[in-house]
């Protein structure tokens, strides 16, 4: 979906029975392309910059989701 040389800084993807869902922050939003085969939910979800790992925020990945 995304170039590979994206802006993007978060990504998840799951398999559902039905589908499959992707989360991406703003960069990444924008940047996916036009398609037939992608839909927007309704409900807007932010990603959040939850550290993990002691609290040493420079080595850690940002996890985790909120509804907004």
């Amino acid at each position: 979906f995304l170039l590979v040389s994206s802006r993007c800084k978060f990504f998840s993807l799951t398999e559902t029975p039905e589908d499959y869902t992707i989360i991406v922050d703003e960069e990444g939003f924008k940047e996916l392309p036009q398609s037939e085969h992608i839909s927007v939910a309704d409900a807007t979800w932010l990603a959040l910059n939850v550290v993990s790992g002691g609290g040493n925020a420079s080595n850690s990945q940002p996890i985790g989701v909120t509804k907004i």
